[in-house]
C-alpha cells in the first residue's frame, strides 16, 4: 500500500523549519546589534580603539542559531573589569624623575601613564559595560525574539 503525499509533506516540513531557522538567525543578529549599541554607549572611550574593535559573530546550524559579541582589543577584558573608581577624575601627569643619579646629572623624564588630557572614563561609561549593555536590556531582546518568530 502506497502512502500519498509523503514527498510533499517532507518538502513542506523542511520549508517550515527553514523559515523558523531563518527567523531565529535574524533574531540573534538583531539582538547582537541591539546589545552592541547599548554596550558601546557604556564603553569608555579614550582613543576610540576599544569601541572600534567591537565585533559580532553569528553561526547557524541544524541545532539552532548562536551569536557572540566581543572586542578584539587585547585590553578589553581588563577595562571591562576595572572598578571605575577613577571615573570623571582628570588624567593627571605623574610627574618626572629627578635630574640626578649615582652616575651624575640626567635629564628629567616623565613617569608616563597619565596624559594630562581629559578625564578617566567618559561621563556615560560604566564598569562591566558589556554585561550591563546586554543584561540591562533583556526585556527588549524578548520583544525582538517574539517579533521575529511571528514572521
Amino acid at each position: 500500500m502506497a502512502i500519498r503525499g509523503i514527498r510533499e509533506a517532507r518538502r513542506n516540513t523542511r520549508k517550515i523549519f527553514g523559515g523558523i531557522r531563518d527567523s531565529a538567525d535574524k533574531a540573534v543578529v538583531e539582538i547582537l546589534i541591539s546589545g552592541r549599541a547599548y554596550t558601546l554607549m557604556l564603553t569608555p572611550i579614550d582613543t576610540g580603539n576599544l569601541a572600534n574593535s567591537a565585533f559580532i559573530d553569528t553561526q547557524s546550524n541544524k541545532s539552532g542559531a548562536r551569536g557572540r559579541f566581543g572586542f578584539t582589543a587585547a585590553y578589553a577584558a581588563a577595562v571591562h573589569e576595572m572598578p571605575g573608581t577613577l571615573k570623571g577624575k582628570p588624567r593627571e601627569t605623574f610627574g618626572h624623575t629627578s635630574n640626578h643619579s649615582d652616575v651624575g646629572p640626567q635629564q628629567p623624564r616623565a613617569f608616563g601613564g597619565g596624559t594630562g588630557v581629559g578625564s578617566y572614563w567618559d561621563p556615560d561609561a560604566e564598569p562591566q559595560f558589556v554585561k550591563k549593555g546586554f543584561e540591562d536590556n533583556v526585556g527588549g531582546f524578548d520583544g525582538i525574539v517574539m517579533r521575529n518568530m511571528k514572521r
